[in-house]
């Protein structure tokens, strides 16, 4: 009978009760290191002040030549320490959605698998032991999370089962039997 109580807690936490946001944010990568931890604006650019300034000598031709060639190299490394600095900023823009959406997948993966532990706490609190409860949730959590279901079905070898005709009901299935299996051995250590 306590089989058919987790099996309807498995329905009720992980179908009935998981909205689309949790569904859908529960799996996000993980952002990895600051890609552009020193970003900073470059300076103002140093200009010669031109022929007709009133620093200028405008007898010094080879000088105003030396001056222009150097002018032009400045201008030319500012452009590039920009362009550098817009791409900085691109992947610094990058890295904090990533990062967003990690700390979101994280928030809607531990609600996801709260709410999993709650409806198994629900249908068998008279028996499920607070570490069964917790192996519950740690399991959930790391097999919605990290996506298990992927890394097993190759250790298995069946890739063209997960990404052929049946995809991606194949690893709903795998996803669902793992989910299941940790039920049942929850229940076995806690009954025997």
């Amino acid at each position: 009978m306590e089989g058919f109580y987790l099996l309807c807690a498995h329905l009720l936490g992980d179908f009935i009760l998981q909205n689309d946001w949790m569904a859908s944010n529960k799996t996000a990568p993980h952002p990895g290191p600051d890609p552009c931890p020193n970003l900073r604006q470059p300076g103002k650019s140093e200009e010669y002040p031109g022929p007709y300034s009133l620093d200028a000598d405008p007898l010094d031709r080879e000088g105003f030549g030396k001056a222009l060639v150097e002018r032009n190299e400045k201008i030319a490394n500012y452009k590039v320490q920009w362009n550098a600095y817009r791409l900085g900023l691109q992947l610094r823009a990058q890295w904090i959605e990533k990062q967003d959406k990690w700390w979101t997948g994280n928030f809607a993966c531990a609600l996801h698998c709260l709410i999993y532990t709650l409806a198994v706490w629900a249908m068998s609190y008279w028996w499920v032991t607070p570490l069964g409860l917790a192996v519950c949730f740690a399991a959930h959590y790391m097999i919605d999370r990290y996506r298990l279901v992927r890394p097993w079905m190759t250790l298995m070898g069946q890739e063209a089962f997960l990404m052929g005709p049946l995809a991606p009901w194949s690893s709903i299935v795998v996803d669902n039997t793992l989910h299941l299996l940790t039920l049942a051995a929850i229940a076995w250590c806690t009954l025997h």
